[in-house]
């Protein structure tokens, strides 16, 4: 897991009940089948946009690295976390 993966799996434990109310709405949505998929399209798009695209050497994009289903589990519940009015 990448270090801003780690960080992002840290805040969701430190929600306490809060987070595991949203994992278990994420998850009645959000099947494994569901998140492989987001999983692999994710990976996808961006091996796709950094083979067609110039990428500037101080891009982010040289930095990826492959998504993983609990990151993409913490992704999806942060957006339903966070509050913009």
């Amino acid at each position: 897991m990448c270090r801003v993966a780690a960080q992002m799996a840290q805040f969701w434990d430190g929600l306490g009940q809060l987070g595991d109310i949203v994992l278990r709405d994420l998850q009645t949505y959000f099947t494994d089948d569901v998140l492989d998929l987001l999983v692999v399209e994710t990976n996808r798009y961006a091996e796709q946009y950094r083979q067609r695209n110039v990428v500037p050497p101080h891009s982010p994009v040289n930095t990826w690295t492959p998504t993983e289903k609990n990151e993409m589990l913490v992704f999806l519940g942060l957006m339903g976390i966070v509050y913009k009015p």
